[in-house]
């Protein structure tokens, strides 16, 4: 798959595509009909298949603040290339992106596209006057529009993957997405406690993510290309009067070191709140109650 990144001035070199545009925040189970529709169509026509997204969150962009994804770019190529994409096309917001005016984004980036896919509520150009209607009128017999995906009676989207996160349901969250949802990584040096109660811990640095509700997780963590279960910590430690909030991982039956290493952490199941013990005693009997429901849910996922 080739990645290329786009500035407002730059044209699509790429002509003839079957395309799907968005900003794909999650990838979650209503994007993956665009992308299903979008390579069908590449196929189907004998095409190169591509995406074409945003390099970040636009009203973030604006009111510049720091945006907290449910995947990052580099997320989404990981992504895109496993779905079996041709291009990944990266547009760099500006303010000079931001003040073009839609039938000018569409003469520069989807005029000579073979096919185009957008969701129902896709908008863009400037204050968002570009819509679905208007690539009707502008690519006729090349444009499809994918409905509104409701799942439980509710729209499956962004804000309600993030409001289930919130609440620590990690199942219904996952099934949104049609995936565990994960964060990746990397591998920072901590206070060793962890490995003085017996519970050696991955403390782990994720600027740029969604993260979810604090609590005790059992999940999984992809090392070396292997999934290890283990159980991760969000939020702050009581016991030890440190307030900063943090998140770290015990991988289960793994015991290579792992400082300076990227890693990526899978989330099924929320299994407890944060609490303060009375001693570290209590947080390692605690620690051990925690491994063994994770064993349980493990085996029970295994049968």
């Amino acid at each position: 798959m080739k990645i290329i990144q786009l500035s407002y001035d730059e044209k699509n070199p790429i002509s003839g595509l079957s395309l799907c545009l968005g900003f794909f925040d999650g990838m979650h189970r209503a994007h993956q009909k665009l992308f299903d529709l979008t390579i069908i169509n590449a196929k189907k026509l004998n095409v190169p298949s591509g995406i074409m997204t945003f390099s970040t969150h636009i009203l973030s962009f604006l009111k510049q603040e720091h945006f907290r994804a449910l995947s990052t770019v580099e997320d989404k190529i990981q992504m895109a290339e496993k779905l079996g994409f041709d291009y990944f096309f990266i547009l760099v917001v500006s303010k000079n992106l931001l003040s073009m005016p839609a039938v000018q984004f569409v003469n520069r980036y989807l005029l000579d596209a073979a096919h185009v896919v957008v969701g129902y509520d896709y908008t863009f150009g400037y204050k968002g006057e570009g819509t679905p209607e208007l690539l009707e009128q502008l690519l006729p017999r090349k444009i499809s529009i994918i409905p509104c995906l409701n799942f439980y009676g509710k729209k499956v989207g962004s804000t309600r993957i993030r409001s289930l996160l919130e609440a620590g349901k990690i199942p219904l969250a996952n099934r949104l997405l049609n995936r565990p949802y994960q964060i990746q990584g990397h591998v920072v040096s901590g206070h060793g406690r962890g490995r003085q109660l017996g519970y050696p811990t991955a403390n782990l640095s994720v600027d740029g993510y969604f993260i979810p509700k604090e609590g005790v997780y059992y999940t999984k963590a992809l090392i070396n290309q292997k999934l290890v279960d283990s159980m991760t910590s969000i939020g702050t430690n009581p016991t030890f009067s440190e307030d900063d909030l943090k998140v770290e991982t015990h991988l289960l039956d793994y015991s290579d070191r792992l400082y300076g290493q990227d890693i990526t952490i899978l989330f099924y199941e929320y299994l407890r709140k944060i609490k303060r013990f009375s001693s570290g005693s209590e947080l390692v009997d605690q620690l051990h109650q925690d491994e063994d429901n994770i064993r349980k849910i493990s085996w029970s996922k295994e049968e």
